[in-house]
């Protein structure tokens, strides 16, 4: 049982990497694309980089279709990788809901301002994914997984004393159900 879970997990990283990879080599091409017509390159430097990117888009290609037979195979664990797309999607709520610019839920300030709206922002993604507390603690800016349990036990606490700031998180979660149809995990 041990080792099924640990190739289940292996398996789920091993997928995580190809769709990782597959979003960096995007940005790569597109971004040897717009070199390409933006800037002036000898004949023999346009075939050279030509090459290379018809190369990295066959790389593309080979990944996507390794993407597509796990899915067909039901190698993927569909709830992971749509964990992290619902994670992205609450961070984004999160920031505009609570008006704050870009970056400042991954700011360094500990103004209680920012810092109870981060921790409702890790709250909200830890009770909506299955992100482990790390994964979410990178998310929101480098933070470790003991910052992650720390917001997730204040935000329960402001709840359960019915605090201003409880409210807060409360009205930001009711908001988030009422725009996405989500279930907690």
């Amino acid at each position: 049982m041990i080792a099924t879970n640990q190739n289940m997990k292996n398996e789920k990283m091993n997928i995580g990497l190809i769709f990782e990879t597959i979003q960096q080599l995007k940005a790569l091409n597109d971004f040897i694309s717009d070199k390409i017509e933006n800037e002036s390159f000898t004949r023999d430097e346009r075939y050279r980089i030509g090459t290379s990117n018809h190369k990295i888009r066959l790389t593309i290609d080979t990944l996507e279709e390794i993407k597509r037979i796990f899915h067909e195979k039901n190698w993927v664990d569909r709830e992971a990788v749509n964990s992290k797309e619902t994670a992205k999607m609450i961070f984004s709520f999160c920031e505009s809901y609570f008006l704050l610019n870009k970056g400042g839920i991954i700011s360094k300030k500990r103004t209680h301002h920012i810092s109870i709206r981060r921790q409702t922002t890790m709250w909200l993604i830890r009770k909506y994914t299955n992100l482990s507390l790390q994964e979410v603690g990178d998310m929101i800016g480098c933070r470790n997984h003991g910052t992650v349990m720390h917001a997730k036990r204040t935000i329960e606490n402001e709840i359960t004393t019915n605090s201003n700031d409880g409210k807060l998180a409360l009205n930001a979660e009711k908001s988030l159900l009422q725009h996405f149809n989500l279930e907690a995990q």
